[in-house]
């Protein structure tokens, strides 16, 4: 898949998010040659019994971290970003250990924060700045609908990846072309209704955290300029 991808331009990078905990050196090897641009790894835990805690499963940490190395000495341009969530981490020398037993086999390395953004979602530590470490700022304009298209595994796609329940599907790519789902009226309509400042009228959308906590832009004193330029626009 990630050979067809970069074969068809299909993108301008393709990336993985995985546990690693199948990433063998064949594997590893594969996906490289393939030209993979970005693997994403996220962390559970600092040892196999802290594993065994979050995930239920027992994991050989010693076997995760040698194929991680392998993959990270071998891995050409691409580029490997390996993170843990806060809530994995039982307090600052776990987390130390964390920067120890990964922080050099990667290009980047993260705490990420988990925060609370929809509906019958985990519970998370409370938090004063968003994900990127950023002022949490009210916005009334959520502008994942303006710069990304989430495809679900049946094909369906929706609006927003907060959105696990696929309530507001807007397409589907097993009987249209992305460009279309992106251009189409049950998107537009989602657009306008953020734009006219409304998005508590949307189920999912009223209660969620997103457009404060994880998104960086900030386009509320451009939503009534981009609410006239998006109705004169044609839909297909």
């Amino acid at each position: 898949m990630v050979q067809y991808a970069k074969q068809k331009s299909a993108s301008g990078r393709v990336e993985i998010t995985t546990n690693g905990v199948l990433l063998s050196a064949e594997l590893g090897r594969s996906l490289i040659n393939a030209g993979l641009s970005k693997l994403f790894i996220s962390i559970q835990a600092t040892s196999s019994e802290g594993y065994k805690k979050v995930t239920g499963k027992h994991i050989d940490l010693k076997k995760l971290v040698r194929d991680i190395e392998h993959f990270y000495q071998n891995k050409g341009d691409c580029q490997v970003y390996i993170k843990i969530a806060d809530t994995s981490l039982e307090d600052e020398r776990d987390e130390e250990k964390f920067f120890k037993i990964f922080g050099d086999f990667c290009d980047e390395i993260a705490v990420e924060q988990i925060d609370k953004f929809f509906e019958n979602a985990i519970d998370a530590k409370p938090k004063t700045t968003g994900c990127y470490g950023q002022p949490i700022v009210e916005k009334a304009v959520c502008t994942f609908l303006f710069t990304r298209l989430v495809i679900c595994s049946d094909g369906s796609a929706v609006a927003c990846c907060m959105d696990w329940s696929r309530r507001n599907i807007i397409g589907n790519t097993s009987t249209e072309r992305l460009y279309d789902i992106w251009h189409g009226k049950e998107l537009r309509d989602l657009q306008l209704t953020h734009l006219q400042r409304n998005r508590h009228l949307i189920p999912i959308c009223k209660d969620c955290y997103a457009p404060g906590s994880i998104c960086i832009d900030n386009i509320d004193e451009y939503a009534d300029a981009l609410y006239m330029k998006l109705q004169g626009q044609e839909l297909r």
